[in-house]
């Protein structure tokens, strides 16, 4: 039997025993050993007339158990290897591309190994990786999916037209393609420019768009698309396409890449010129905590309605709000956090505001607990607004909560935003007593920040100079790549503080039913499912407990030092003490994290990146732009939820 080179054989019975070959069986006659002696002397000699001697089940089985990259072709083996590299192995379930089943069909195609030999291969050279998430069954359905069509595998179901597809993909999205930097053959870099994907109905009404262009009325198979949510499901699978939800709002103008390595490398010599450990190597940032925030989903039992039964939750409000400061060092410390609730007061002296010394009397904030209250003054110099260029000195009175083992700290203020004095207060109660206690020298800390208007006042560069700390703002709307709090921290502790809050709910679950099944055996009126308010000390609570749970995991700890790494604010190499001479920082290359595109994604954008360049030679030629509506970015932009102004004047507005 005769085999010509690149020759695809696939499986027509789809028995799931009958798993030894591939390929279907010529002759019915032969039995299974004459037809892999066959194989075997084919693969030997090239001729029909070789001897089969020792081409047995057993022989067979024993060449596909002991081989090994070195006996695949080296072409195959480059392309297993690139893949391997540039594929993460992620636990998750994955779509396989066309490409990728091709790939690990070769196997079968040019060694003629069986389905469980190509499984055990994979298994067995690629252990680890995301070539043996490759299960036996999945080679055995690809095999019998993909029928032989020359060199090509050709799948089955309806043929789709891969231009239209690409030319609606580059109508919703812009992306930057290209090589790496140091001219090296490594993955190229992707750069999401713009995106305006953002639901079913979005590339819905996009394809639609591109089906009435003149050029696809002709095109039967693309008029005859009705675009369902089926269409759209598969259409993203097959471009790679995955649903992330919306985390952060896109920054303003980002300053260029020499800009960005500019600041870098001022912190980076900040660290190696005072040898500034890890340790003492912080970031911090102010988030806003809505402890009122109801749940997000809802499971409830399937209607005789459509959709079923609307899914509601208890009583939630999105106003009720208090800021927390999280600062983390680049060894995975998690300083004691500081948090700020609202008054009704917008003085600098809050000596007579209740809202501390009320808290300090609740339950969780008690002197029994650990909590202390006692007020913070200073002095600080303040810009006049309505002299410009001119401070006026001013005294803070502000009353606070501190723990005595802990070291967190409760203030208060008008809107519950992070001002100046509220800075000042927080390195003066939190940040230079956490320097100290882990004796920490002079000039020996590095605190990095964004560019939130009181960050940069006079009054907190004074205090900084004065404890001998260096500051450093990170490049400005950066902090979505820049800001370890922001990547790695502030994300899971506010998932932790809804976790808390709905096990709280569940709490009041328990004690609901003892009450509902009381009343019902008695024959009284049973009460409503009401969950009581999100009150403000199980919001504060929950909020420490999340934090400390997080600094207490080692996993946590581990990922909050990577990040501090790749953000390029720790060595990679080298230790600034014992080994300067190794000292190494990962530089900033321009691209985000993730944005390295495996060669599967690189095959399946390569068309709609044609149609791209296509669109912007046709446009270069374009005089008239009248047409061209664009959005004036400094027009009707909202001011940020948190006050994070970044103006210094803007940011005192309740300081008269």
């Amino acid at each position: 039997m005769e085999v010509e080179d690149g020759e695809i054989f696939t499986m027509n019975i789809c028995d799931s025993d009958n798993d030894e070959l591939p390929w279907p069986v010529a002759d019915k006659t032969d039995t299974m050993e004459d037809f892999i002696a066959n194989y075997a002397s084919e693969s030997e000699s090239g001729t029909d007339d070789a001897p089969a001697a020792a081409s047995t089940t057993d022989s067979a089985s024993c060449s596909e158990d002991c081989m090994t990259m070195k006996d695949i072709s080296p072409d195959l083996g480059k392309q297993l290897t690139s893949f391997v590299q540039n594929t993460p192995c992620v636990p998750t379930r994955r779509v396989w591309m066309k490409e990728e089943k091709e790939l690990v069909l070769k196997i079968l195609q040019e060694k003629k190994m069986s389905v469980q030999g190509t499984h055990k291969f994979l298994q067995r050279q690629f252990s680890g990786t995301i070539l043996s998430k490759v299960t036996r069954a999945m080679v055995r359905r690809w095999a019998s999916t993909f029928r032989s069509n020359g060199d090509k595998f050709k799948p089955r179901g309806p043929k789709r037209d891969e231009d239209f597809e690409a030319e609606v993909l580059s109508d919703c999205i812009v992306l930057e393609h290209s090589p790496p930097e140091d001219g090296s053959a490594g993955p190229s870099l992707l750069t999401t420019v713009a995106n305006d994907m953002h639901s079913y109905a979005m590339v819905q009404h996009a394809a639609r768009e591109v089906q009435k262009q003149e050029k696809w009325q002709g095109v039967k198979s693309v008029q005859q698309l009705k675009f369902g949510c089926t269409w759209v499901q598969s259409f993203l699978a097959r471009y790679g396409m995955r649903r992330k939800r919306v985390t952060a709002d896109r920054k303003g103008t980002r300053p260029s890449d020499a800009e960005i390595r500019e600041t870098m490398a001022r912190m980076q010599a900040i660290i190696t010129e005072n040898k500034i450990s890890p340790k003492f190597t912080l970031n911090t940032d102010e988030t806003g905590v809505f402890y009122g925030q109801g749940p997000r989903n809802h499971y409830v039992p399937i209607g005789n309605t459509k959709g079923g039964i609307r899914g509601n939750a208890a009583h939630s409000t999105m106003k009720t709000r208090f800021t927390a400061s999280i600062t983390g060092s680049a060894e995975g410390d998690l300083l004691p956090e500081y948090l700020i609730i609202a008054c009704s007061v917008a003085k600098p002296d809050l000596s007579r505001v209740r809202v501390i010394a009320n808290l300090h009397e609740k339950p969780g904030f008690t002197q029994e607990e650990g909590w202390e209250l006692k007020w913070w003054e200073q002095t600080l110099p303040i810009k006049n607004k309505k002299t410009e260029n001119e401070y006026e000195d001013i005294k803070f009175v502000l009353p606070y909560l501190i723990h005595g083992e802990r070291g967190t700290v409760i203030t208060c203020q008008k809107k519950a935003w992070m001002d100046t004095p509220a800075i000042c207060m927080w390195v003066e109660l939190v940040l230079k007593p956490w320097l100290d206690a882990n004796q920490c020298p002079d000039w020996g800390a590095l605190l990095t920040w964004d560019h939130c208007g009181p960050h940069k006042t006079r009054a907190v560069h004074e205090m900084l100079e004065r404890y001998k700390i260096w500051a450093e703002c990170l490049p400005k709307n950066m902090t979505d790549w820049l800001q370890v709090m922001d990547l790695v921290v502030n994300g899971p502790y506010k998932s932790n503080t809804r976790r808390l809050r709905l096990q709280d709910l569940h709490a009041y679950m328990q004690a609901f039913q003892v009450a509902y099944y009381r009343a019902k055996a008695k024959g009284e009126d049973a009460q409503h499912w009401n969950p009581p308010k999100p009150a403000l000390t199980r919001g504060l609570l929950n909020s420490m407990k999340a934090l400390h749970g997080m600094d207490a995991d080692a996993e946590f700890r581990h990922g909050m030092r990577k990040s501090f790494e790749q953000v390029g604010l720790r060595p990679k190499t080298g230790c600034v003490v014992e080994n300067p001479e190794a000292l190494w920082f990962a530089p900033w290359t321009g691209a985000e994290v993730g944005s390295t595109l495996s060669a599967r994604a690189c095959g399946k954008l390569v068309k709609m990146l044609c149609k791209q360049e296509a669109k912007q030679v046709a446009l270069a030629d374009i005089v008239d732009d009248s047409n061209l509506i664009l959005l004036d970015d400094d027009e009707d932009r909202d001011e940020d939820v948190h006050g994070h102004e970044e103006d210094d004047e803007e940011c005192n507005d309740e300081i008269e």
